[in-house]
């Protein structure tokens, strides 16, 4: 049965997120799992996660090993993806996807007046004339990502705690829109100290049944031979950051797809001369474990916020 005659078959016209959390339910109580581990006829849930990692070059002396163990580090780090086959695919969230934090267990800081970073004009960045679409030319909100990233570890955990919440199954094939940046070596083959750095943006369409959701990913390295994150690395990625809200505008300009707003944020970590950085921006695309629905309903994860939602599913010992 295809994804439309699923959606048309419940009498469906528009995006309806609780339908979609009907079809994309893990068949284990307690972990999620990758998009397409099982039928899930399409669906799947959009997570979102931006982690850095390092690893003491002395320990390992040998770059491919030292990639490896940073990498890893990342994965545990913040929400964690520990223990999984990552599978790279592109960057979006369609009718059939929802984002979690922002359309479950939504997390109220999300809109907050405070979490805005800036209205932006659009119409600058278009040849004048050529836009008829008058949603394209609409002053766009542009949101911190954080309150997305926070209710990310609240579903999966961290490393210390994920016993207690719902990550993804370990040795899971996890398709996720992703991009990493690694230390850089100089020609000696130690590592050049700076900065490893990932950013990552959300996009949200307005007419999410006919389109999708962007995902724009960008990570890299900084190189620096101090810490002084306040007159170097902020000042790079704030810079970094407007531009990846430029690039999803004109993503959406190409596709003649409007965004009514968009999340972005950055994570940044210092490597010195014995440390080897890996940085990671990525969006798991997943199904949801069972026990995750308060009392197995859909519509309890629309209508719960992050924190009832965690009240409602998570043991009371547990961390969030």
């Amino acid at each position: 049965m295809s994804l439309c005659t699923v959606l048309l078959s419940t009498g469906v016209s528009r995006y309806d997120p609780t339908e979609v959390a009907k079809m994309f339910k893990s068949p284990s109580p307690h972990f999620c799992y990758g998009y397409e581990n099982v039928d899930s006829k399409g669906y799947y849930l959009s997570t979102v996660k931006l982690s850095c990692g390092k690893t003491n070059v002395h320990l390992l002396q040998d770059e491919v090993l030292q990639e490896i163990v940073a990498y890893d580090t990342c994965t545990k780090n913040d929400a964690y993806i520990g223990q999984i086959n990552t599978i790279t695919v592109s960057s979006f969230s369609g009718p059939n996807s929802g984002v979690w934090g922002l359309d479950y267990a939504y997390n109220p800081t999300l809109h907050d007046p405070t979490n805005i970073l800036e209205t932006r004009t659009r119409v600058q960045l278009y040849e004048a004339g050529k836009v008829k679409d008058i949603k394209l030319l609409l002053p766009l909100k542009v949101y911190d990502v954080k309150p997305l990233l926070e209710a990310t570890e609240a579903l999966f955990g961290n490393v210390d705690n994920r016993q207690q919440h719902f990550p993804p199954i370990p040795g899971a094939h996890v398709p996720c829109a992703v991009k990493t940046a690694r230390s850089q070596m100089d020609s000696k083959g130690n590592p050049i100290p700076g900065y490893v750095w990932s950013c990552i943006a959300l996009a949200i369409a307005y007419d999410r049944w006919n389109d999708a959701s962007l995902f724009i990913e960008d990570c890299g390295f900084y190189a620096s031979p101090t810490d002084d994150a306040s007159s170097v690395i902020v000042p790079y990625l704030d810079d970094k950051q407007r531009k990846v809200v430029n690039s999803a505008i004109l993503c959406g300009l190409n596709q003649k797809v409007a965004y009514k707003e968009i999340f972005i944020g950055y994570k940044y970590l210092y490597c010195g001369p014995s440390e080897y950085g890996q940085a990671l921006a990525c969006a798991p695309y997943v199904l949801l474990a069972g026990s995750a629905y308060p009392s197995g309903s859909a519509q309890a994860l629309v209508d719960m916020n992050l924190s009832e939602w965690a009240e409602a599913v998570l043991p009371k010992n547990g961390s969030q």
